[in-house]
């Protein structure tokens, strides 16, 4: 299946109807998550916890999506995010922020851990 990002999207809405009054906000659950992340090393066995490269990529995600709901002018939600969500942020960052396709499979691929 081939998916052109460059063309005028189709948008389909959904009626399922979302709770947002028990839902949590995706950027105060990755905030709440970056800053209660263990990082201390353990001396002859390495590292206990998560990398430091690997805060800075989850960093990077919270910068990231915090520009997406400035843009697009709304909040995403833990229990929200589904398929148009994710073609709306590829679009995003594909095409507004111009970045790789690498990079924009590994904000996904976090995005999606997140979520799910």
């Amino acid at each position: 299946m081939h998916v052109n990002f460059y063309k005028k999207p189709q948008i389909k809405t959904h009626n399922t109807p979302i709770k947002v009054e028990k839902s949590v906000l995706f950027l105060d659950y990755l905030e709440h998550f970056i800053s209660n992340s263990a990082t201390k090393r353990v001396q002859g066995y390495g590292t206990v916890g998560l990398a430091h490269n690997t805060i800075r990529t989850y960093k990077s995600l919270f910068r990231i999506v915090k520009a997406y709901e400035f843009e697009k002018s709304e909040k995403l939600y833990l229990n929200s995010i589904d398929k148009y969500t994710a073609e709306s942020f590829t679009r995003f960052l594909k095409i507004e922020q111009q970045y790789s396709d690498n990079y924009c499979g590994q904000l996904l691929k976090l995005l999606k851990d997140y979520s799910a």
